[in-house]
């Protein structure tokens, strides 16, 4: 994913608060949505020394974690 598909995304779902208000935080690990009612975090296909999320299972593994 990237950020032109993060914007596409952001653009095209329904949210339920369906406010229409959404803003993008971009972190070096993930970007964050912000809803007025949500915040939905996407692990970005990274790699560094202290994080390994280049892979969709690592990501799908460290999502599951984190929850």
């Amino acid at each position: 994913m990237d950020k032109k598909q993060i914007k596409k995304l952001m653009n095209s779902f329904t949210l339920p608060d369906s406010s229409g208000n959404t803003k993008l935080f971009e972190t070096h690990i993930s970007w964050v949505i912000l809803t007025d009612e949500f915040a939905f975090k996407i692990k970005r296909p990274v790699s560094f020394s202290f994080v390994d999320f280049s892979e969709l299972e690592l990501r799908e593994h460290f999502c599951h974690k984190e929850i």
